[in-house]
């Protein structure tokens, strides 16, 4: 019995040090799961009930000096305003925006981009609002480098950020889409993605999980994804734009507040191209991810 006040002591040591973290631990728990609670995008737009607004970035990526630019509704006859001004050189960029019904709504609206460049003019008429393209550069390559018929490049240009006096290889247009059984959603395709943090704050929990599903599966984000910190995820299901589509989730929070985007779909646009994830901060529109450029600087 000689031992009892240090027993005495020791537990009463131990229970503070109990309630103390007690008093710590809620802030690193789990943010509820109330599907109701989440912040989620404008789905007055995505249902197509109201039109949408989003902006773009088309930039020059041709050898030649575009001496014309119009971008218009592909219904309508009005060209509208020359967005080449007094020309548009190599490497320059423009923005524009296009408002219409968003893309894979009963309505959407297709805007047709319209360029000049030594004389010969080029067309794509197939521009869709959507979330994309938000912060995502469109680049005019006009005949060279281009695959397939399209005048525009949805991927990467070797012209360098900054040096709009970059003379280099031709920007590289997306390969056509190849005729498969994924292409034409007769069996399910895999594909692997980067998310990336693009807010101040540490990310706590991170799930990406077939829409509708109740089984949010692993927390992607671990002990905690760091500002700038990427994660890989791996996503299985029927491509865009197949007869059964699969859409996931991806969900996320920042201490108690969750953020939700319900359309990521599976396809090959995203490849090699991060998807950010940026809360409220830097958001165009609705969208609380970011399919092109953050603020965030890069590796």
């Amino acid at each position: 019995m000689k031992n009892l006040p240090f027993l005495k002591t020791f537990s009463f040591i131990l229970l503070a040090v109990m309630v103390l973290l007690g008093s710590v631990l809620p802030a690193f728990a789990e943010a509820e799961h109330d599907p109701d609670a989440l912040v989620w995008e404008s789905e007055a737009e995505t249902a197509g009930e109201v039109k949408a607004t989003r902006t773009y970035l088309l930039q020059n990526a041709t050898d030649s000096v575009i001496t014309e630019l119009y971008v218009y509704p592909s219904a309508g006859t009005e060209k509208g305003e020359n967005l080449a001004g007094d020309g548009l050189v190599r490497g320059e960029q423009v923005y524009v925006t296009v408002t219409g019904y968003m893309l894979h709504t009963e309505n959407e609206t297709l805007y047709t981009v319209e360029f000049v460049a030594d004389g010969q003019t080029y067309d794509h008429t197939t521009l869709h609002v959507e979330d994309l393209l938000n912060d995502k550069v469109i680049y005019l390559v006009g005949i060279d480098g281009v695959s397939s018929a399209t005048p525009l490049s949805f991927s990467v240009s070797n012209l360098p950020d900054g040096d709009d006096s970059a003379l280099v290889a031709e920007a590289i247009a997306p390969a056509p889409q190849e005729d498969t059984p994924e292409t034409r959603g007769e069996v399910k395709a895999t594909r692997t993605y980067t998310l990336r943090n693009a807010m101040e704050d540490t990310i706590t929990e991170l799930y990406v999980y077939p829409t509708g599903s109740e089984n949010r599966g692993e927390n992607l984000a671990g002990d905690g994804l760091e500002p700038g910190e990427p994660v890989r995820v791996t996503v299985t299901g029927y491509m865009l734009r197949t007869e059964n589509e699969t859409l996931y989730t991806v969900e996320y929070a920042v201490g108690k507040k969750l953020y939700g985007h319900r359309s990521l779909h599976v396809e090959d646009l995203l490849f090699d191209t991060p998807i950010y994830l940026v809360g409220t901060d830097g958001v165009t529109g609705a969208t609380f991810v970011s399919f092109g450029n953050s603020n965030l600087q890069q590796d």
